[in-house]
């Protein structure tokens, strides 16, 4: 199979990724700051999530579906409700949530192992449409 040719923005977009799984979560933030132009920061809580996300401005988040003070889900609607960050794109990484679960939230599903090639087409497409339903993508 062919390797994956980035089409995505050269300009710095910002992703926030929350997860208390400390391999995957590292290993993540440093895959997307070695291969893309996008910003990461790594939070390990919700709270420390929604407090950050208050303050600053998120273009993608990626996320666990279990985190140490909430599930993934909650993260995503409390941080749907703040000023400046609606219709968020997000990427929930390893679950296996049945589609009503996730009816009417702009997220995406992706298991481990997390494939590279598919990981990068996935940041550069949620980035060139931005805001846009993923159900649409």
């Amino acid at each position: 199979m062919e390797e994956y040719q980035r089409i995505g923005p050269d300009y710095k977009q910002s992703i926030l990724v929350v997860g208390a799984d400390d391999v995957l979560e590292t290993r993540l933030v440093h895959f997307i700051q070695q291969e893309t132009p996008y910003y990461v920061q790594r939070m390990f809580t919700g709270t420390q999530a929604l407090r950050f996300a208050r303050t600053n401005h998120i273009d993608l988040l990626i996320f666990s579906h279990y985190l140490p003070d909430m599930v993934g889900p909650e993260l995503y609607d409390r941080m749907e409700e703040m000023k400046g960050q609606q219709h968020m794109p997000a990427i929930l990484l390893n679950a296996n949530l049945a589609g009503e679960d996730l009816y009417g939230r702009n997220i995406i599903c992706l298991t481990q192992p997390l494939d590279r090639d598919l990981l990068l087409q996935t940041l550069d497409t949620l980035f060139l449409f931005p805001r846009c339903p993923v159900e649409a993508i």
